[in-house]
Parts: C-alpha cells; structure tokens; sequence
C-alpha cells in the first residue's frame, strides 16, 4: 500500500509504502517495549492508540484556542499537532499490523497501491 501526501497546489507528492512503513514501526515499537518492560498484548495497543488520540486532542485544543497555550507559540503547537497526527497513525499501523488487518479499497481485491491522499507539511 501506498500513502501519497499532496500539497495543496498539488506540485508536490510524496509517497510512502504503508507497508515497509508498518514493518519499520514495529520495530521500534519492539525495542521500546523490551527497553522498558512493556508486554505488547491487545490492551496495551488500544490503549497507547486512546493514549495518542488523548495527545492528538489536546494540541488540536490548543492550536483552536479551546485550551491554553502553556506558553507555546502557534508553530511550536503546529508541530506538535504533526508530531500527534504521526504518532496516531504508526500507533494505528501497530493495532492493525497485531490483528493482521489488511487495507484495500472497497471491492478490490488487491492490497498493494492503495492510495491516499493527506496533505503535506505546509500545504
């Protein structure tokens, strides 16, 4: 599977194989959990991915104005708020690669070039 970000004036792509990206993840999630003892079961990705969405909603609230600042700047918030989105989706790759969940496109048969289209960094 393929993940395509474009920009909004649609000069640039940049593309991302979902599934290498999947397999890179779960590495590092597998070093994370033997470095500090974590066992990796079916609670514990539901609940990181609850633990990220928790992550995501606060910087949404505070780049929207619904929660305070804590004295960061609006591009400080702004990164954070990507850096949240990034940690949703690897935590999402990880729950769905531990219930060998395949993505297609609906009535496809095929896993591999599926697309999707987000927008990138500044676009």
């Amino acid at each position: 599977m393929v993940l395509v970000a474009v920009s909004k004036d649609k000069r640039r792509q940049t593309y991302m194989n979902v599934e290498q990206s999947a397999k890179e993840v779960e590495q590092v999630s597998q070093i994370y959990a033997e470095k500090f003892g974590i066992e990796r079961d079916a609670t514990w990705f539901v609940l990181k991915l609850q633990e990220e969405v928790g992550e995501l909603t606060q910087s949404y609230l505070m780049l929207s104005g619904r929660a305070r600042a804590k004295g960061k700047t609006s591009e400080e918030i702004q990164a954070e708020l990507r850096k949240e989105v990034a940690d949703v989706f690897c935590q999402t790759l990880l729950l769905a690669k531990f219930y060998h969940l395949m993505f297609r496109l609906k009535g496809s048969t095929r896993t591999s070039n599926v697309m999707f289209c987000l927008p990138e960094k500044g676009g």
